[in-house]
Parts: C-alpha cells; sequence; structure tokens
C-alpha cells in the first residue's frame, strides 16, 4: 500500500484513539454502518514465470456492513460488502476494472461489550465472494505476464480475516448513537481470475483494505436480543 495511504490511516487511528478516551461504551445490539478508505491488490498472476506482472493499482474503496450481536455480545454475526474501480495495465492498456466484495463473517469481540470503555476492538473471520469486472466474452492471453483469462472467470471465492476499533458514541442523531470503526481486513481469493499459459497456478490474491466507517448504534446487549 502507499506510504501515503498507510500514512493517512495511522495518523487518522492515533487521533480518533487520543479523542476517545471520554467517549460512551460499545454497547450496541445491531450496528449499521457505511464508509470507505484505501485498497491494495496483490498481482493476479503472483507465483507465475510471466515477466510482466497484472497489477491494479491501489487507490479508494467504499463498504457497508450490518451487524447483529448475540448473548451478552461477545460475538457477532455481520454482512459485509464494498466496491472499488481500479485501473489494471494490460499489455499497452489500462482497463477501469469494477471489484465487488460480499462476504458473512463472524466479529468476536474478546473483551465483551466494552463495559465501561470508549474503545472495542474486535477480530473478524468470514468467507464471501469477489467480483472482478474483467468481462464475458472469448478467451485473452498475455504472453508477457504468462496469463490467460479465459472469458468467464470473473467471480472468485474468497476468505476474510481482520481486525478493528469500535469507537465511541461521538454524536447523535435523531435519539440514534453514532460511532466509529476503524478496519483494516484482508478478502483473500483463493484462485485469481488468471490462469497460467503454462507452469504452476497462480498464489492467491490478498486484496487489503482500511477503512473508516461512520456506525448506527441501535439497542444495547442488557436489551432483548
Amino acid at each position: 500500500m502507499p506510504r501515503s495511504y498507510l500514512r493517512t490511516s495511522l495518523v487518522t487511528a492515533a487521533a480518533l484513539l487520543a479523542a476517545a478516551g471520554d467517549a460512551a461504551p460499545q454497547d450496541f445490539r445491531t450496528a449499521i454502518g457505511y464508509g470507505g478508505g484505501a485498497v491494495a491488490i496483490t498481482p493476479l498472476n503472483a507465483g507465475g514465470q510471466g515477466a510482466q506482472e497484472l497489477r491494479f493499482e491501489p487507490g479508494w474503496i467504499v463498504a457497508a456492513h450490518i451487524e447483529h450481536r448475540f448473548g451478552i455480545g461477545w460475538l457477532g454475526l455481520r454482512a459485509h460488502g464494498a466496491y472499488t474501480q481500479r485501473p489494471l495495465a494490460i499489455a499497452d492498456s489500462t482497463l477501469g476494472i469494477n471489484v465487488w466484495f460480499a462476504d458473512a463473517e463472524f466479529v468476536l469481540r474478546p473483551f465483551g461489550a466494552g463495559g465501561a470503555r470508549g474503545v472495542s476492538p474486535f477480530l473478524t473471520l468470514g468467507a464471501g465472494a469477489i467480483r472482478y469486472g474483467l468481462g464475458r466474452g472469448r478467451a485473452v492471453e498475455i504472453v508477457e505476464a504468462n496469463a490467460r483469462y479465459d472469458g468467464a472467470s470473473e467471480n472468485r471465492w474468497a476468505a476474510v480475516v481482520g481486525l478493528g476499533l469500535d469507537i465511541g458514541p461521538v454524536l447523535e442523531l435523531q435519539e440514534t448513537p453514532l460511532g466509529l470503526r476503524l478496519e483494516v481486513g484482508d478478502h483473500i481469493a483463493l484462485d485469481s481470475p488468471f490462469k497460467p499459459i503454462s507452469g504452476p497456478r497462480f498464489s492467491p490474491v490478498h486484496n487489503v483494505r482500511v477503512t473508516l466507517s461512520l456506525v448506527s448504534l441501535i439497542g444495547d446487549v442488557g436489551g432483548p436480543p
């Protein structure tokens, strides 16, 4: 990920943590979030024998999610989606490729619902799919990259891991508390949408995102599930 994106993310995280010292507890039952940040994607032909890398340029991403917590709040289930459009250089042209992410994740809070803390860390683990909008049609070979796109393999299964911080609530809108969620996640496409012309299969594709979301906090873990 470029230094500018990483630097911005770290500065934002430090500022949010400093401001959250007196925040109210993270004690919600359901959370609905929407935000954005940066994404970096590893080469689509990693581990191959080509002289040219098939690599998306890093840049922006937008995301949304809905989460529901069970019991006393240690465990939640989340549906998450994200979108970006990234430039991809192929031969002498650069294409703008739409990339969609959809997944379901378990959300684990090892310190429970948050108690008196205004900052609540969490871990995520799940699975989903990634759609690389490379188009459907005839097969294309990119000899310099030792890669072949068969004209149909846009969708790929993915494993998802991540960690983050829930911060706040920081304000209230129409009696609904709003918090912030800072998160780093890796959506690991188990197969590249490209196949090697010759040699071993390509490595899984890592789609690493850093996002900051505004989150509506609904209910509380002390109320009915």
